[in-house]
């Protein structure tokens, strides 16, 4: 629904005051006529010889213009009655444009406090309250377009805000005690083998039944597991480095994002024995992008296409208005449906995965993309195999870039 347009809190009390001074200076005239001509009409009652006194009023009125004042009467001549009835008309003439004045701005600021001002006030005081017992599931729906409605466009928008915030705050709480119990279950294996190993040695080694020999090989396989753990504490690190992370966008050519992406493909290609193919479409000569975020992310993304790749893996770059695609695929078994959703977390390993690779690879792209302004997005190709689309958003050398600093990823 569209906001109804009114004039300004500033103007439309404006407008009230001007009303209620008219009001009152309108009622205060007819109330001081009123009683001036009641006071003229006790007071004429009061004259000896009426018929004189208009003689000389007609006389004086022609000789010098205006009006004969009645002679005053002492109150202690009149009768009680009218000696009330000209207190009560002194006093109206004296006060009456006070009294009405203030009744008229009374009347006239409640019926511009409840039609203006009420409503307004009582939406925000209840949402401070909400928002102070950490309640933000509710709306500020005021649709009249003045000072107070842009008041409470505002309050809504620093609701919307905080709400915002809670859900990325929770998220991240979520996702940190997942990485936290993915980290601990990791850690499971090599200290099961460490344990077993000790209770090995602790078992035959003092009654001299392992040969030097064995024992050594026993050795060996603790320093392993022992490197194997120190490399899962390093990859916690890479984690809370990846939260420090600020892109820097600079201008950088076409030709050289397209050469090494490509050189990317042909060193772990060839690494992993995997033909490879490159197509390039840009219609951007110049893209404004953190060339050491996007190598991150492409190497990431093709060295795990190459690990389930059976033969290829291809990989295409194209331009669509102001983005930047990176599709990388691969003819290997592809992501299985509950895999879609899971593969982007932290150690997430799927199935059949070497014990030496620890699940980063598209966790890091993932939160490097999204740091970058981008998304990453898994699918599955028809013909079998997976898919990941890389969108980078805002490449054209027109767009301003983020002057962040930070330190180079590589």
């Amino acid at each position: 629904m569209e906001r109804k347009k009114v004039s300004s809190i500033k103007w439309s009390l404006f407008l009230h005051l001007a009303v209620a001074l008219i009001l009152s200076t309108s009622c205060s005239v007819i109330v001081n006529t009123l009683a001036s001509h009641v006071e003229d009409a006790i007071w004429l009652k009061s004259v000896d010889n009426i018929s004189e006194y208009y003689e000389i009023y007609n006389e004086y009125s022609k000789l010098f213009g205006g009006e004969l004042s009645i002679p005053p009467t002492q109150l202690s001549e009149l009768s009680k009655a009218d000696a009330v009835i000209i207190g009560i008309c002194d006093f109206a003439i004296t006060w009456c444009s006070l009294i009405f004045t203030s009744f008229s701005v009374l009347i006239i600021l409640t019926r511009f406090y409840k039609k203006r001002l009420k409503k307004p006030l009582v939406l925000l005081e209840d949402s401070a309250m909400r928002i102070g017992n950490q309640d933000l599931n509710f709306r500020i729906d005021y649709r009249i377009n003045d000072e107070m409605g842009q008041l409470c466009t505002a309050f809504e928008k620093m609701r919307e805000q905080l709400w915002e915030n809670n859900k990325a705050m929770w998220k991240a709480i979520e996702e940190q005690k997942q990485m936290r119990a993915a980290f601990s279950h990791d850690l499971r294996t090599p200290m099961s083998v460490l344990k077993a190993y000790i209770e090995y040695l602790n078992r035959y080694f003092p009654q001299g039944k392992l040969t030097n020999e064995k024992v050594m090989e026993v050795v060996n396989d603790l320093d392993e597991q022992i490197l194997r753990i120190e490399k899962f504490a390093n990859t916690m690190k890479e984690i809370n480095y990846l939260e420090e992370i600020r892109p820097t966008k600079s201008c950088i050519d076409s030709c050289t994002i397209e050469k090494k992406t490509r050189k990317i493909l042909e060193t772990l290609a060839d690494k992993g024995k995997k033909n490879y193919k490159v197509s390039y479409q840009c219609d951007i000569s110049e893209m404004y992008l953190d060339l050491n975020i996007y190598l991150e992310i492409v190497e990431n993304v093709v060295a795990n296409a190459v690990r389930f790749a059976n033969r290829k893996i291809s990989a295409e770059l194209y331009s669509n208005k102001n983005q930047l695609y990176v599709i990388i695929c691969d003819d290997g078994p592809g992501f299985k449906q509950q895999e879609i959703d899971k593969a982007t977390k932290p150690y997430y390993h799927g199935g059949g995965l070497e014990e030496t690779h620890y699940g980063m690879g598209l966790y890091i792209s993932d939160v490097l993309c999204r740091k970058h302004g981008g998304k990453l997005i898994l699918s599955n190709l028809t013909s079998g195999g997976a898919c990941v689309k890389i969108i980078f958003e805002n490449v054209k050398k027109s767009e301003v870039p983020d002057t962040i600093n930070r330190d180079t990823l590589r």
